[in-house]
């Protein structure tokens, strides 16, 4: 018995050590956590902070985009565009979602269309090469392992480098 208002109160049991299921607090539902007495949002065993999105929701699905913005889940923001300079004129590369499950798009705005990609992974080993593509938006990634990879966009205008961050 261990005065927990729980069990056989007839049977007693002597021990320097805690017999297999004892539960020091009644209706603690974390015995094994000593910080926890009940799994909140993260469960047993994890922190509340653990299991938090960039906008501090449990479990959430917000995320850090390339610019370091909270975007996705709750929070109503989007993905940020990164803007590149060639010869002088504003280019705007969006480049959504990221990072990416399956794909991700990338889109060019005032830069002309994209007419070749050639994707690096983080150690700089080529990854994967698309020609001839003459389009303003390309859909990838749906072969990349996860990881961090650049993306140079050859155009008739010029060169543009982006990021794309596959989970």
């Amino acid at each position: 018995m261990d005065n927990d208002g729980k069990g056989d109160t007839n049977a007693m049991l002597l021990s320097c050590t805690q017999p297999q299921g004892y539960v020091s607090t009644a209706g603690d539902t974390c015995p094994t956590d000593a910080n926890k007495g009940e799994p909140g949002n993260c469960g047993c065993g994890n922190t509340e902070a653990s299991c938090l999105d960039c906008a501090n929701i449990p479990n959430g699905t917000a995320f850090f985009d390339n610019c370091s913005i909270c975007v996705g889940g709750t929070t109503g923001n989007t993905a940020c565009v990164s803007t590149a300079t060639v010869n002088g004129t504003s280019a705007d590369i969006k480049v959504i979602p990221q990072p990416f499950d399956v794909n991700t798009s990338i889109r060019l705005e005032n830069l002309g269309n994209i007419q070749s990609i050639t994707i690096f992974n983080a150690s700089v080993a080529l990854v994967q090469t698309f020609n001839n593509l003459d389009t303003q938006e390309i859909t990838l990634g749906e072969n990349l392992a996860s990881g961090l990879y650049s993306v140079i966009i050859q155009t008739e205008n010029g060169i543009v480098v982006t990021k794309i961050i596959k989970k």
